[in-house]
């Protein structure tokens, strides 16, 4: 016989999942008012009498014991058992009666049987043929039971024994074994059939956490991730890779701080400790998650100012910069001043003195600036024009200046300004040429 929502006992599972600090309880949720236990499976038990016997041989003799049975649902399902003794079951027929109209020969008048045999069960999915020889056991009814199917199961169930003997015999006891349409069987509310997502365990509110149509107390992976239950260190929630940043044993997705930096809320990189939560472009990815700190378009590690945005090839922002170059008569030198708004991109700069020749300028001298971007240089002898040019600088951290500095051209000749008396100083002016 097939068993729909089973027959055994079940017990009844809680699911606790730990996560986030909360405790949730599945399976286990308290209702106001508990529902009827409607097992699908039944069983009803008739008395046992006494088998009236055929006084004359001249025709079977009926004795017939009933079982009432309360209204409900249909019949799935049924099968019969009873004991019965007797002294030749070659002289005996057994009847299940339904109503008027439903009626099945359960154990035919078989020829050459010896006593009968006791218990004996009748079942539609036994695979065994009643025969002279059977022993006790469960065989297939002569009639199918199944013409029972789809009847209402409440009302009298009668047992009929047709006594073809002379000699009394004896029903000591029987009993049908009933499949219901419909049933609860862990007496949750939902309907084990057609319902109820994890038949044989309360679970009234049905809920299952990963929609695979197995309720949570049934479900040995709730948030189907494919990882076991008793191994999900996120129970929950979906993580197939068990990720846990901070080896707490709480997979990151149930943490509510997975790195452990203390940021339980919003973390703007919840993979990485960062308590400080820096995020220089503010595009919501914390500087230690970003893989482009000041969103320049400059990946960080080819960034060399990764938390100042800068269109150069450095990633640094652009600095102008200027020289000034004079000549002092009195010192009989070239004085020049590097100017910038980063230190960095005037202090110990290189610095180079050109004069301008026909053909090809020449290079006088290479200095170096001092902190504040001064720098001095001996033309000797030399007469005509002069100029300074600084190559291009990258302050890491701080600033690109684009552009190479150099000072136009001037008349810094001895002799001109001996000449030219009162003249003094001669001021060159700066501009920025680009490279």
């Amino acid at each position: 016989m097939k068993i729909f929502g089973g027959g055994r006992s079940l017990a009844r599972a809680t699911v606790l999942a730990l996560t986030a600090g909360l405790l949730v309880a599945f399976g286990s949720t308290p209702t106001a008012t508990a529902a009827t236990v409607v097992p699908c499976v039944v069983s009803y038990s008739g008395t046992g009498k006494t088998i009236e016997p055929d006084p004359d041989a001249g025709g079977p003799k009926l004795t017939s014991a009933v079982i009432p049975v309360p209204a409900s649902s249909n019949v799935l399902d049924v099968d019969v058992t009873y004991r019965i003794t007797h002294r030749n079951a070659a002289k005996v027929r057994v009847d299940l009666l339904r109503t008027a109209t439903v009626r099945n020969i359960l154990q035919p008048v078989v020829a050459g049987s010896g006593a009968q045999v006791a218990p004996l069960t009748w079942d539609d999915e036994a695979t065994a043929t009643y025969t002279a020889a059977s022993l006790a056991g469960t065989y297939k009814p002569k009639d199918p039971l199944s013409e029972m199917d789809g009847t209402a199961l409440g009302g009298n169930w009668y047992l009929y024994i047709y006594n073809y003997d002379t000699v009394a015999a004896t029903l000591t006891s029987w009993s049908i074994r009933v499949s219901r349409s419909v049933c609860d069987a862990d007496g949750d509310g939902a309907e084990d059939r057609a319902v109820d997502n994890c038949v044989g365990m309360d679970n009234p509110d049905q809920i299952d956490l990963d929609n695979d149509g197995r309720g949570n107390p049934c479900d040995d992976d709730l948030d189907g991730d494919g990882v076991a239950n008793n191994s999900d260190n996120c129970l929950t929630l979906s993580n197939p890779d068990q990720a846990d940043a901070d080896a707490d044993g709480l997979g990151d997705p149930c943490d509510g701080d997975g790195d452990g930096d203390g940021v339980v809320h919003a973390d703007n990189c919840p993979t990485v400790a960062n308590a400080d939560q820096a995020d220089t472009d503010g595009d919501a990815a914390g500087n230690a998650c970003d893989l482009d700190d000041d969103g320049d378009g400059k990946a960080d590690p080819q960034d060399v100012c990764s938390v100042l945005g800068g269109a150069t090839p450095s990633g640094c922002p652009s600095v102008d910069r200027s020289v000034k170059l004079r000549y002092k008569a009195t010192k009989r030198a070239l004085t020049g001043r590097l100017s910038a708004d980063v230190a960095g991109c005037v202090a110990k700069q290189r610095v180079s003195v050109w004069q301008v020749r026909k053909g090809k300028d020449r290079r006088i001298d290479r200095v170096r600036t001092s902190a504040s971007g001064a720098f001095k240089t001996q033309p000797g002898r030399r007469t005509g024009k002069f100029y300074a040019t600084v190559p291009l600088t990258v302050v890491p951290g701080a600033a690109e200046s684009l552009r190479r500095s150099r000072a136009r051209p001037g008349f810094v000749a001895e002799g001109y300004l001996a000449r030219a008396a009162g003249v003094g100083d001669l001021l060159l002016r700066a501009y920025d040429e680009r490279t």
